[in-house]
Formats: C-alpha cells, structure tokens, sequence
C-alpha cells in the first residue's frame, strides 16, 4: 500500500476516536448524581378526646380536720328513765276550755312500761300567761289485751281536760301554746304542745 493512503487511514482512525471520546463525555458514561425525594412520611394524628368524654378525676378526701364539724351525739336519756319517744298527732283548744290532745307513745327501750299516763297540763295564752293547770283525764285508745306499753311497740293515747273555776276566758282565733307532762313508771318527761288557736265553744 503507498504510504499516502496509508498515513489517510491512520488519520480517519484517530478523528472517529476523538468523535467517540467526545460522545462519550457529553453523554455521561456515569450515572448522574440526582438528589433523592424526600421520603413523606405520614403522621400519626393522636384522637383528641371529647370533652364530654373526659374522665372527671376524682377527688382526695382530706384528712379531718381540727375545723372538722363533729357529729353530733344524741341526748341520753337519764339514768334509769325509761326511753319514751312521744308524738303529739292532735290538739286542740275550744273557747270554753275544753283541751283534746292525742299522741302516740313509742317504747324505745329493751324494757316494758307498766305504766305510762299524762299527769299534768298547762295552757298558755299569746302572752305567755297560764290560763290552765291542771291534771288531764284519759288513757290508751286502742283495744289491745296488754297493759302498759310493752318493748318496741306504740300505743295511740287521747287526753281531755276542762276549764275550772276562776279560769281566765278565751277569745275564738287567740294563740295558745301548752306543756304536757307524761309519767312513764315514776319518771316524768314534759311535752311541748304545737302551737294553736282557739276555736267556738264546743256544744255537748
């Protein structure tokens, strides 16, 4: 082969590297460095709680107190009375002095009442004056067998007294108060009335 085609070839080689070359750098024979996404990561949303759902926390009991309120104690009977719960459930006044009371009388005690009566009455007007002393007549109502007032049981109990000489008058509507004293086996216990007003003379 002649030189001249010789050194041609040679040429035509070295022009189709330096085209491949430069293919080859413009085209990025790498991988590109790309910066990734961020990744979205999803969030956990906590459920807030309703309030109306809410649970109410309780409240610490403090400890008692010097200013604690104490409770009080109920009021002992004396020594060796019998227990004698008495509820006055009538009374009534009429002008011409004629008292009707009735009340019940509960034996609280472990022990039977032999004897259970109303001694005296005293009969007050507005003014606080007595207009009647005296000593009610009257006794159990009911019909039952037993005498006294046996442990734990009630008996209905009525009372009547009457006006006597030198007994100040009344007038129809005034206000009277009174104080019933009631005997259970020797011991006395007075009996506050519940407040009332004269009514017209009772008729036989």
């Amino acid at each position: 082969m002649p030189i001249a085609q010789r050194w041609r070839g040679l040429g035509a080689l070295a022009v189709a590297g330096l085209i491949l070359s430069a293919c080859g750098t413009s085209s990025g024979g790498g991988p590109a460095d790309a910066t990734p996404a961020p990744t979205v990561t999803e969030a956990t949303m906590a459920t807030p709680t309703a309030p109306g759902n809410a649970e109410p926390s309780p409240t610490p009991a403090g400890p008692a107190g010097p200013d604690a309120s104490p409770t009080p104690a109920a009021a002992a009977a004396p020594t060796g009375a019998p227990a004698v719960a008495i509820e006055v459930t009538s009374f009534s006044v009429a002008q011409n002095l004629e008292v009707r009371i009735q009340f019940t009388a509960q034996n609280t005690s472990a022990a039977a009442i032999q004897d259970l009566t109303a001694t005296r009455l005293v009969l007050k007007n507005g003014e606080g004056q007595t207009v009647l002393d005296t000593s009610p007549q009257g006794g159990v109502m009911d019909m039952r067998p037993m005498a006294g007032l046996p442990a734990g049981m009630s008996r209905p109990y009525s009372y009547m007294a009457v006006r006597g000489p030198g007994t100040p008058s009344l007038t129809v509507n005034e206000a009277v108060s009174g104080l019933l004293t009631v005997r259970a086996d020797g011991h006395d216990q007075v009996v506050a009335l519940p407040a009332t007003r004269v009514t017209p003379p009772r008729v036989p």
